[in-house]
Formats: C-alpha cells, structure tokens, sequence
C-alpha cells in the first residue's frame, strides 16, 4: 500500500581499488592500472573479449558514454545516438 514502510537486508559492496602507478605514484605522468591490469576480472570479461575481437563494437559503445560523435567530437544528444550504429 502507498506509505508503507518495510526494511530489506543489502550485502556489502565490494570496494575495488586501483592499483598505483610505477612506483606507487599516482599522480601526472603515471599509469593509473598495471599493464595485465585487463585481467584482473577474468580473461572473458565482456570489455575485454570486445576490444580483441569486435574492436569497433568497444569504441562505439565508449564514445557513445563520453558522449562523443562518429568523427569523435564532443556532440548534440542526436548525433550521439547515431555513434553507434555510425561507428560499428
């Protein structure tokens, strides 16, 4: 019913840290994850498994989240919903 109230037992998040940079720095100029830094999920992480075998499906899918155009500039929110389906 509308108002009622109810509780409801959540698990804890994991907290997933990056790794530091050549030689624990992290500041400019330094790597933010280590080079086999793509495996830490697994090699059949989904991100992975595009970028090696279906390259242009990965880029198409991060310029549509930077909200970039095909020609990879900063777009209207039409022309970003064309990336996609413009890069693949």
């Amino acid at each position: 019913k509308e108002g009622q109230e109810f509780t409801a037992k959540a698990s804890p998040i994991p907290v997933i840290t990056a790794s530091k940079g050549v030689g624990g720095s992290s500041g400019p100029g330094s790597w933010k994850d280590g080079l086999c830094s793509c495996l830490r999920y697994g090699c059949c992480h989904p991100h992975l498994c595009l970028s090696f075998w279906c390259m242009p499906i990965a880029l198409a899918q991060v310029m549509t989240r930077m909200r970039l155009n095909f020609l990879a500039q900063r777009g209207s929110v039409s022309e970003v919903a064309k990336t996609f389906t413009r890069v693949v």
